[in-house]
């Protein structure tokens, strides 16, 4: 690799970490429901944190635009003619943008439906190894971060498997990179589960009452979550 293509991958990777700090989670939720989705449950700008704190339509539009975050970044390295590892380096800049975005304080989610998007543009088939074993896992236990562990555990397993008998080793960049962050982003969550502590997930809403709206019920059922203390912090 030439110090002109170095410097074409570090810009694609600066832009990438970037669009990867773009908050949709933070900005959605404020946008709808006048909160600030970090003052409550696991103080993640993530989906699933969104879902607790403002409801599954929310938290559905901040899961599509977080993966597209990631599909974004590596399309962008795509067409820029980046070689497969440059690809890589986008896709990983974004989940590390979204965990700790510019534009958020360093507050970002866990990288999980960052990470979803950008695997899904590195290699599809990656994608549906990480999805084959991690929504199995999810719809048995109802963990989100046990799903997504195992998700990122499938993108390592198929990218080290695949990779010296197709001679690609981007996708096992990646998938390394990615499935790091993600475990160092679930610590907690991991110790918790050990622990037989760590919280499930419900779609079950709380109507509030003389409310006739749904999701404006849901909604503000949740919104008394601002104010419990950073020592009651929910799951993932």
């Amino acid at each position: 690799m030439d110090s002109k293509q170095g410097a074409v991958i570090l810009g694609a990777a600066a832009v990438s970490y970037c669009l990867g700090s773009l908050p949709f989670g933070l900005w959605l939720t404020k946008l709808r429901h006048g909160m600030d989705v970090r003052a409550a449950g696991s103080n993640s700008t993530g989906a699933t944190n969104v879902l607790r704190v403002a409801g599954p339509a929310t938290a559905a539009a901040t899961f599509a635009c977080d993966a597209a975050k990631g599909f974004g970044a590596v399309e962008l390295a795509q067409s820029l003619g980046l070689s497969p590892l440059g690809q890589a380096v986008c896709g990983v800049s974004a989940v590390a943008g979204h965990c700790w975005p510019v534009f958020a304080g360093f507050r970002g989610g866990k990288g999980v439906a960052t990470g979803i998007g950008a695997s899904l543009a590195v290699d599809p088939r990656m994608f549906m190894t990480g999805a084959a074993l991690g929504l199995p896992v999810l719809g048995a236990t109802k963990m989100v971060s046990l799903g997504s562990l195992t998700g990122a555990a499938g993108y390592v397993a198929y990218a080290a498997v695949q990779g010296p008998r197709n001679d690609r080793y981007a996708p096992l960049f990646y998938a390394a990179a990615v499935f790091g962050i993600t475990t160092f982003r679930h610590r907690e969550n991991i110790v918790r589960m050990f622990r037989g502590e760590e919280r499930k997930l419900s779609f079950s809403s709380r109507r509030h009452a003389g409310s006739s709206d749904g999701e404006e019920g849901h909604t503000q059922g949740h919104a008394h979550a601002v104010r419990t203390p950073v020592h009651q912090k929910e799951g993932h």
